[in-house]
C-alpha cells in the first residue's frame, strides 16, 4: 500500500511541476511575440523618420525660387500634403508627402483612424512610409519657434506616431511609438 501510495504522490508532485513550466514556457512565448512585434514597430517608425530627416533637410537645396509650395492640414492639425522643393541629381524636383487613410481599427470600443505617408516626387509615387500611422503633422516656425507661412518658414518641426498592437487579438491594447525633430534646412534661412 505505501509504494501505491509512493507513486501516486510522486505522480501528483510530476504533474503539477510539468504545468508549472508549461505554464511558464507559454507565458515566456507570448512575451517575446509581443516585445518583436513592439520592436518592429518602432524600427519601421524609426527608418522612416530616418529617411524624412535626411530629406527634409535638404528643403530648398539648390532652388532660387520658391522652396515650400504647400502645406495643408485638416481640422484635427494633422498634415495631408507637404509639397517642397529641392534639386535631385541636378534637376529641380517637386516632392509631396501625402498622407492617406488606410484603416480604422477599433481598440477598446473607439474608432482609432490609420495612415500611411506617400512620397512623391515630380507627381509619380516613389514610396513612402509604414501603413500605420496615427499622426504625422509637420509645422513650419519662424528661427524663434512661432508659427511660420510658406515663404517665412525657417524651421520644420515633424511629428509623428506609430501603432501596434500588445495582447491577444481578443483583448489587445494599442501601443503608440511617437518621434519628433526640429530640423533647420540650411536653404531656408538662405
Amino acid at each position: 500500500m505505501n509504494v501505491l501510495l509512493d507513486n501516486l504522490s510522486s505522480t501528483l508532485v510530476f504533474a503539477t511541476v510539468a504545468l508549472v513550466l508549461a505554464a511558464t514556457q507559454f507565458r515566456m512565448q507570448k512575451d517575446t511575440a509581443e516585445v518583436t512585434i513592439a520592436y518592429m514597430a518602432k524600427k519601421q517608425l524609426l527608418s522612416f523618420a530616418e529617411m524624412i530627416e535626411d530629406e527634409y533637410e535638404l528643403i530648398g537645396e539648390g532652388i532660387s525660387g520658391t522652396k515650400i509650395q504647400t502645406h495643408t492640414t485638416d481640422a484635427n492639425g494633422k498634415t495631408t500634403s507637404f509639397v517642397f522643393n529641392r534639386e535631385i541629381s541636378s534637376v529641380d524636383t517637386q516632392v509631396e508627402y501625402r498622407l492617406v487613410a488606410t484603416d480604422t481599427v477599433q481598440v477598446q470600443g473607439r474608432d482609432v483612424p490609420i495612415y500611411r505617408v506617400d512620397r512623391f516626387e515630380a507627381g509619380v509615387k516613389v514610396g513612402g512610409g509604414p501603413a500605420l500611422l496615427t499622426d504625422f503633422r509637420v509645422d513650419l516656425l519662424t528661427s524663434t519657434g512661432g508659427g511660420a507661412t510658406t515663404s517665412t518658414a525657417e524651421l520644420v518641426r515633424i511629428r509623428m506616431s506609430l501603432a501596434h498592437t500588445v495582447g491577444d487579438m481578443d483583448d489587445s491594447n494599442v501601443n503608440v511609438s511617437y518621434w519628433g525633430m526640429t530640423l533647420r534646412p540650411i536653404a531656408l534661412s538662405l
